[in-house]
């Protein structure tokens, strides 16, 4: 429910930004990628950061594996961020507000609604004996 409420919230807060704040492409660059819309803030840069900042919360246990997890994610996240900046179809502020405003919502969406104490995160394999 936390995960769904978070995608209501970044669905409001990032259309109101997308339409009151709408910024076209960079000026005087020539792009090699697709356009559709503008680019405050970056959408794919957004949807990347709050899916795999989604798994992350919800799928991994806590501790090495999430912090293994968290470093391949931020991985993915910078690599489309570097794809998108090298194309010229963002700009920089619109992918840190892309990556910052999904990270916003679901580190305080989980840590308020869902904390590890109350709702901890197993793996099945952790009762197994090797």
């Amino acid at each position: 429910f936390t995960f769904v409420g978070s995608v209501l919230a970044l669905e409001l807060l990032g259309g109101f930004l997308y339409d009151a704040f709408a910024r076209p492409l960079p000026y005087d660059v020539t792009f090699v990628g697709l356009w559709r819309g503008f680019s405050y803030p970056s959408v794919p840069v957004a949807v990347l950061t709050f899916v795999v900042v989604g798994i992350v919360c919800t799928l991994v246990v806590p501790g090495r594996p999430r912090a293994i997890a968290t470093v391949v994610a931020a991985a993915l996240v910078m690599l489309l961020a570097f794809a998108r900046l090298y194309l010229a179809v963002d700009h920089p502020f619109d992918v840190l507000v892309g990556i910052a405003l999904p990270i916003a919502i679901l580190l305080n969406a989980f840590r308020f609604f869902t904390p590890s104490e109350v709702f901890p995160v197993t793996s099945p394999l952790a009762s197994v004996t090797w």
